[in-house]
């Protein structure tokens, strides 16, 4: 079911991944399956936005006040 629902997507996981996954997630529904699929494709994203909050923060610093 993972597999099927990261078909078309890029990701790093093994075939012992998948299997680690299929036993933590015994008796998870496939709408469950589906949210930790979905929370887990966030993963980068929010690892993104963090960092390009960083930079912007980081820079605002630098902004002249308007006077």
């Amino acid at each position: 079911m993972v597999k099927n629902l990261l078909s078309g997507q890029a990701y790093d996981m093994t075939e012992t991944d998948f299997d680690v996954v299929a036993t933590l997630s015994e008796g998870y529904s496939g709408a469950d399956m589906r949210s930790l699929c979905q929370e887990a494709a966030y993963g980068p994203i929010r690892e993104l936005g963090d960092m390009l909050e960083n930079i912007v923060m980081d820079k605002v610093h630098d902004v002249p006040l308007i006077f």
